[in-house]
């Protein structure tokens, strides 16, 4: 990439996570500031002059995706229209964060681009971690208390603890990755560079008291180890199972807090997971009703009528995509998802056999970083969520690129073979004669009348 291109897509990584940071709109509907940058840098692309026809892995299962949601914003104009703008604008955002996906694949080409950027992802993963480190230090937390949840760039209110959280899990897997396996070994700055990563997501998430968040690290630590020797998973598991002794109180009340036990000695849930089995049971009974659906973005103007919070989203991406976009368009979600993860996995896999550093280091990272994903999604619904899913399409569209360039014959390892510009043919110089210094007609005289005397 041109030095222009690869710092605006660094600034666009940038500036997805953080963009509550920065003016968001230029008071024209429609069209933001993030917009913008995304078009200019496909301008400067464009410039480039670089062939687009290459066929990205999961572009069919991410434009059913597009279908599916379309058809949901269209049934929700057709059966219940309150606010079409709103609505279009919230249509738009499901569309565009996806299309980080092609973004990144057709834009960053080459190996050294795709660890570039690679490595641009998880430095503002860090980033983000450590506002959340010094909010939480700001607070002075030393017990857990509701209204003193770090958030990071993610939000300004405590209510977007659990989104920031989901964040930090699915990043803390891709540092995780650079740590178990150096995308570059002859770099001896990337592990620990890797492995402070790692320290700074893991307490960014513990200042965000997300208990799923917690559950997600947990989780993904023992798997990604697995690998790694018995003697190890052992430790993990058993650090794991004694984690009241080891992790600060504030955490362990946290976890605590999911099981009480009331007045007369009856264990009941906390309420924050008490109000996502009443949304989960208000969604099952309007998928009853609505079978094909209730519409984009009505999950929530529906759900008092149907027993549950008002103006209350499910609370799991899953259940509330069924319910919008019908059981049909779950099963068109969920296939794009498993798609996805094994798209790293399929990744690694043909990493290792080629024994490619950085294909491995990807390929591992993206399949679980889906994985936090899938799981993030359980109790939340961040998957439309630009500043915490954006990134992660960008990941993909990486992992993607890298994969189809491994798959070439002879080549990750040439530019031109990646789509770039193919070099211009050298030019051939004329073999300078040797023997009798004269010109080239006279030598080609000579010999014509030595031919014809012998003639």
């Amino acid at each position: 990439m041109p030095l222009a291109l690869k710092w605006g897509m660094a600034f666009l990584a940038f500036y997805t996570v953080n963009m509550l940071h920065f003016p968001q709109s230029f008071g024209v509907p429609g069209l933001n500031v993030l917009n913008v940058i995304c078009i200019a840098v496909w301008a400067m692309h464009l410039q480039t002059g670089c062939r687009n026809d290459d066929k990205a892995p999961v572009r069919v299962q991410i434009f059913l995706l597009f279908g599916i949601v379309t058809y949901a914003f269209l049934l929700t104009q057709i059966t219940l229209p309150l606010r079409f703008m709103l609505d279009l604008t919230f249509y738009k955002a499901a569309i565009f964060y996806p299309l980080y996906f092609f973004l990144f694949f057709y834009v960053v080409r080459t190996e050294d681009d795709i660890r570039f950027m690679m490595f641009v992802i998880l430095t503002v993963a860090i980033i983000a971690g450590y506002e959340a480190v010094r909010e939480g230090l700001d607070f002075g937390v030393t017990s857990f208390n509701p209204m003193k949840r770090a958030s990071g760039p993610f939000g300004k209110d405590v209510f977007t603890a659990n989104r920031a959280g989901v964040f930090y899990a699915m990043f803390f897997a891709l540092a995780l990755a650079c740590v178990l396996h150096n995308p570059q070994p002859g770099n001896r700055w990337i592990r620990p560079f890797a492995a402070l990563g790692v320290v700074v997501l893991a307490a960014g998430i513990f200042y965000t008291f997300s208990r799923q968040s917690y559950l997600i690290v947990a989780l993904v630590s023992v798997l990604m180890m697995l690998k790694r020797g018995p003697f190890l998973w052992v430790v993990l598991i058993v650090l794991g199972l004694s984690y009241s002794y080891w992790l600060p109180d504030a955490a362990v009340s946290r976890l605590a807090d999911t099981e009480q036990v009331d007045e007369d000695g009856v264990e009941t849930v906390d309420g924050s997971t008490e109000s996502r089995w009443i949304q989960w049971e208000a969604g099952g009974k309007m998928l009853g009703d609505h079978p094909w659906g209730v519409g984009f973005q009505r999950f929530a103007y529906l759900s008092e009528s149907y027993g549950g919070k008002k103006n209350l989203d499910a609370h799991n991406h899953y259940v509330l995509f069924a319910v919008e976009a019908s059981p049909v368009g779950l099963i068109i979600h969920l296939v794009l998802v498993f798609s996805l993860l094994n798209l790293g996995r399929r990744l690694a896999n043909l990493a290792k056999k080629r024994q490619d550093p950085l294909g491995r280091t990807l390929g591992t990272a993206f399949t679980f970083v889906t994985l936090a994903m899938i799981f993030g999604n359980v109790y939340g619904s961040p998957f439309a969520n630009g500043e915490v899913m954006g990134l992660y399409w960008g990941l993909g569209g990486l992992a993607a690129r890298h994969f189809l360039n491994l798959q070439r014959p002879n080549a990750p390892a040439a530019a031109h073979a990646a789509g770039e510009p193919a070099p211009k043919p050298p030019q051939r110089k004329r073999p300078r004669r040797r023997g009798r210094d004269l010109p080239a007609p006279a030598v080609h005289a000579a010999v014509s009348d030595q031919q014809a005397g012998a003639d």
